[in-house]
């Protein structure tokens, strides 16, 4: 009973301690972005950072023209050793995503025009999570105590996958750049997806992040959101 007892304490104390020290992760430009100087750190639920330019009508634009999602890796990076057919599957996953989450409001479409808001899209960091320890550590008190020590020691989960992109929003027509974010995210242990396997917690983010961009486009038309 005592042992019980002492686990859960040491769980408790771990997870108030991390709940406690945690901050927004900060991040840095890769050089997809053609301008930095202009973002600003994002407040509660929004992307770590952004710029949104206040001259804009953004109500406009009800079609949108999605570039190539593509990588795009610092030159240090420990990303470049994934392989390629994962990169390919992982941006065809996103673009994908986004698709599905606009194109019934906001047509996807292929040429530029005066109402198409063109966006460019790169995963600028990823991280697989580890398919066997996820689960675990998300039903055990014990896993429990291990991902907060490990986030105590590391800053990291030691089983779950993470995700960064650069975003650059354009008029299509004049190539003007009237919206920017970058952001970071890391997948929840406790996550109650069904999307498995080594990049489920990736993905789910990628869905996250289409889901987010839809909210704000619909925000700026002035239309309900889910």
């Amino acid at each position: 009973m005592k042992k019980t007892l002492s686990i859960s304490a040491a769980v408790l104390v771990a997870i108030l301690f991390v709940t406690g020290c945690a901050g927004k992760k900060d991040i840095e430009g890769t050089g997809f972005l053609r301008d930095y100087s202009k973002m600003k750190q994002g407040q509660d639920n929004q992307a770590l950072k952004r710029y949104i330019d206040p001259s804009v009508d953004f109500s406009r634009y009800d079609k949108v023209m999605i570039d190539k999602v593509v990588f795009y890796f610092k030159g240090d990076s420990k990303e470049v050793g994934i392989q390629p057919d994962e990169l390919k599957m992982l941006a065809d996953y996103f673009e994908k995503a986004l698709v599905k989450a606009l194109q019934d409001a906001y047509p996807v479409v292929t040429q530029p025009g005066p109402d198409v808001l063109r966006i460019r899209i790169a995963i600028t960091g990823v991280k697989a999570g580890n398919p066997v320890l996820a689960p675990a550590s998300a039903v055990l008190p014990l896993g429990a105590a291990v991902n907060a020590l490990s986030n105590l020691t590391t800053g990291e989960s030691i089983s779950v996958g993470e995700a960064s992109m650069e975003a650059e929003f354009l008029d299509s027509q004049t190539g003007r750049v009237i919206a920017q974010v970058m952001d970071h995210r890391t997948g929840s242990t406790y996550s109650t997806g069904t999307i498995g396997g080594k990049w489920g917690h990736a993905k789910e983010i990628f869905q996250d992040w289409a889901k987010r961009l839809r909210q704000w486009l619909d925000q700026v038309h002035g239309k309900k959101t889910d």
